[in-house]
């Protein structure tokens, strides 16, 4: 009788035990799948970074190198050559169109990234990035004329007053120059549309749809050279400069997004597929890739690390002494 109750207790303790070790081995089974699949969602989602990096690009936000874009006017010598200059130096997805109103003794240029893409400069969707004038304060060919460049939105720190100098470092008188200009931007008829409003002289940016894609095609093109690397260089030494000269005002003024951007923020945001196009978009010739990609291009905060965007310049720049406005 003690033995067959040995035996029972031996049986019962074996299958206790067999019973035990499956439950742990099942309890096991379920955490391995449990962190596999924490582990699977908590992997970044392609089109989310993607979606983010763009969004927070200095481009993306209409942000634009303006010393630069001070530069090329001054060393351009029509309309045309300036214009491609700034689409040249530009970061963002649009090509910057521009409205030019001609008076007698003052020029009005107005760049604005043509968001809505309809081809046409400076309507209500699209978003102004700066406004140029060239005028003369008297009547008179021995009065130079004078340059005001300011920027607008994201850019609205940014304002200069210099003596216009030729290209050839002589100087300019706005009459004769001028209306040279006009006559060679006239003859590009297929670029522009000419109005007259209360006796001025306006030139639209509007083109075909073929004109249009070739200009695409070929900011494209140039945005897979090396000079375009070294532009965006230049662009990040200036965004870095001006956080060092405006501190907090510079980050809030990178926020001082238009409502036209906004809109398209939400439009894209809501797009079906848009996230999966960013994510398939080249580095080669996309300004926020190749400043997430390359640790040369990333911008160098106030503490030493490097950041991929001009908005982590920006909480950067809270930690910068503020500085007097940002006047040439």
């Amino acid at each position: 009788m003690s033995d067959s109750n040995t035996l029972l207790n031996g049986l019962f303790k074996a299958v206790s035990f067999c019973i035990k070790a499956l439950g742990q081995l099942f309890f096991g089974i379920v955490i391995i799948i449990i962190g596999l699949g924490f582990f699977e969602d908590d992997k970044p989602d392609p089109e989310e970074v993607a979606m983010a990096q763009w969004l927070e690009a200095p481009g993306t936000m209409g942000f634009i190198n303006l010393e630069s874009v001070q530069e090329a006017f001054n060393q351009s010598d029509d309309l045309e050559t300036f214009y491609w200059k700034v689409n040249e130096i530009f970061e963002g997805d649009q090509l910057v169109l521009l409205s030019t109103q001609i008076q007698e003794r003052h020029v009005t240029i107005q760049g604005c990234e043509d968001l809505n893409r309809n081809q046409v400069s400076c309507d209500p969707q699209d978003d102004p990035l700066f406004l140029l004038n060239l005028f003369q304060t008297e009547q008179g060919s021995e009065v130079p004329a004078l340059l005001q460049l300011t920027g607008m939105g994201t850019n609205s720190l940014f304002k200069v007053n210099q003596p216009y100098p030729h290209p050839d470092n002589q100087p300019i008188y706005l009459p004769e120059h001028y209306f040279l200009r006009r006559e060679s931007m006239a003859e590009a008829a297929m670029n522009y549309r000419e109005e007259y409003v209360d006796g001025d002289f306006i030139l639209f940016m509007a083109m075909d749809d073929d004109l249009f894609e070739s200009h695409h095609y070929k900011r494209r093109k140039y945005r897979s050279s090396a000079n375009f690397i070294t532009q965006i260089r230049r662009n990040n030494m200036y965004e870095q400069d001006m956080a060092n000269r405006h501190g907090t005002r510079f980050g809030n003024s990178i926020n001082n997004v238009s409502r036209q951007r906004t809109k398209y923020f939400s439009t894209a945001k809501t797009r079906p597929g848009y996230g999966a196009k960013l994510a398939a978009m080249d580095s080669r010739s996309t300004a926020w890739r190749l400043r997430n990609e390359s640790p040369s291009l990333k911008t160098t905060s106030a503490n030493g690390k490097t950041r991929s965007s001009r908005f982590a310049s920006s909480k950067a720049a809270r930690s910068y002494r503020s500085s007097s406005g940002f006047i040439g």
